[in-house]
């Protein structure tokens, strides 16, 4: 008979006793002795302090959340919420710089496949990765990063963060959540994995991810946090009873599926910035000439090897939109390609340009783990040799024609142009005034 190790995986307690009271029950039950926490202790319900301290003598493995970080960072004022100072100042001493003194992530090895588990995403605690990914957000959870440093890449990657378990495998990875033990968003009921298979060994075993659902007293919860004055009762209750987040609630929004398969897709042709001016960042690339496109470039350019450096970097304002250090790595691409594509106008009649993909290109070049210090040298390069090749156009080469393999027609100029919007709007989308527009680069 092959004998298996089994592990627990618990995550997103969230200040919820009742709840981790009654999961770690059903563990013991099982006769499984070995735990391992995917972090946020803290934060939404009353009782952070004894969950901490439960959790410290329970868990043989725990892992830093994103409230983890947040909650106790003492630099942060906390003076525009009520409800976050009454989560920090219910914590006991000590135990926030233990909270933020957490390992990232945890790798090991089971029955041959090598596991990694954290609590967001490969990048960041305050990246977030939901059910409903795409492709690139999935290759990029199994990314060495700086924050996960160096090492065999995982076979299998679990986390938490979302409350919404699931589990998918492609290609050969498995990705899985664990859901939320205290503050479940798919049920009410809280949710853990248990992993089984041969713990450290490299040897390809039997291996398993089981999901386990367990009942508690929601009502005792809430009597505990009534009695203790805990901030945001009713949002807590809803979330509890009925598995609305409280974002939702405050809205005043239904709870939703969680797929966005109805989503309209943007169909990446941006043409019509060259009639108009763009509504969104108010560039206006039709009014540029051809004598100052190389100078708008390296005006546009300037600001982005300090967005690249920032503290803020890797922090994606939501899950959808790219982080400034993706958009940095996207617009060094982008001038690579716009340089490819005058070079081939410059050189051929009516050239049709090679398909680039922006999405793939993120996916490839794994641009939410680049390092920023090799990505801006890099950007300065080939912002450079995109000014300069435009420097150099004379006269009738403005009027040179080219097409996209969608049928759109450029000329150089219009080419250009439109790379200048690109440019401009992306300093938009991470918060950068654009440069002005020097009195010659205005077209009669």
């Amino acid at each position: 008979m092959i004998t298996v190790d089994r592990i627990a995986l618990i995550s997103d307690v969230h200040g919820n006793l009742t709840a981790l009271e009654a999961v770690l029950a059903d563990i013991d039950a099982r006769g499984i002795t070995r735990i391992f926490n995917l972090g946020d202790y803290v934060g939404k319900g009353p009782r952070g302090r004894e969950v901490v301290a439960l959790c410290k003598e329970r868990c043989e493995v725990n892992i830093l959340g994103n409230w983890d970080d947040f909650l106790p960072d003492p630099s942060r004022a906390l003076d525009d919420c009520e409800a976050l100072r009454w989560w920090r100042a219910e914590l006991a001493e000590g135990q926030g710089d233990w909270l933020r003194g957490l390992p990232f992530h945890h790798d090991f090895w089971l029955s041959g496949r090598r596991v990694r588990l954290f609590h967001a995403s490969a990048t960041s605690v305050h990246v977030r990765v939901r059910y409903d990914h795409d492709e690139v957000e999935f290759a990029g959870m199994f990314h060495n990063t700086p924050a996960t440093g160096d090492g065999p890449p995982p076979d299998i990657v679990g986390y938490g963060d979302t409350h919404d378990a699931f589990c998918e495998t492609d290609r050969g990875k498995t990705l899985f959540n664990t859901g939320s033990v205290g503050n479940p968003m798919d049920e009410p009921t809280p949710v853990y994995v248990i992993l089984e298979g041969r713990y450290g060994s490299q040897d390809p075993g039997p291996f398993s991810i089981t999901f386990v659902r367990v009942p508690y007293d929601v009502d005792a919860e809430l009597a505990a946090a009534r009695e203790l004055g805990a901030p945001e009762f009713e949002l807590y209750e809803a979330e509890l009873r009925r598995a609305a987040y409280r974002g939702d609630v405050r809205r005043g929004e239904a709870p939703a599926y969680h797929r966005r398969s109805l989503v309209a897709q943007d169909p990446k042709d941006w043409t019509w910035t060259l009639q108009k001016p763009c509504p969104d960042c108010g560039f206006a690339a039709s009014e540029v000439d051809g004598g100052s496109i190389g100078a708008l470039i390296e005006a546009a350019m300037a600001p982005w090897p300090q967005i690249a450096m920032r503290a803020d970097a890797r922090r994606r304002p939501s899950p959808q939109i790219w982080s400034p250090l993706e958009y940095a790595c996207h617009v060094r691409d982008v001038c690579t390609v716009f340089t490819e594509r005058l070079a081939l106008m410059l050189e051929q009649d009516s050239p049709t340009f090679a398909d680039w993909d922006q999405d793939t290109a993120a996916a490839a070049g794994n641009y939410a783990a680049a390092d920023p210090a090799t990505v801006v040298p890099q950007l300065e390069a080939s912002a450079a040799a995109l000014a300069a090749a435009y420097d150099a156009v004379q006269g009738d080469q403005f009027a040179r024609k080219g097409l996209r393999s969608n049928g759109s027609a450029f000329t150089v100029l219009t080419l250009g142009q439109y790379c200048l919007h690109d440019l401009m709007h992306h300093l938009h989308d991470v918060g950068v005034d654009q440069p002005s527009l020097p009195e010659s680069a205005a077209s009669s």
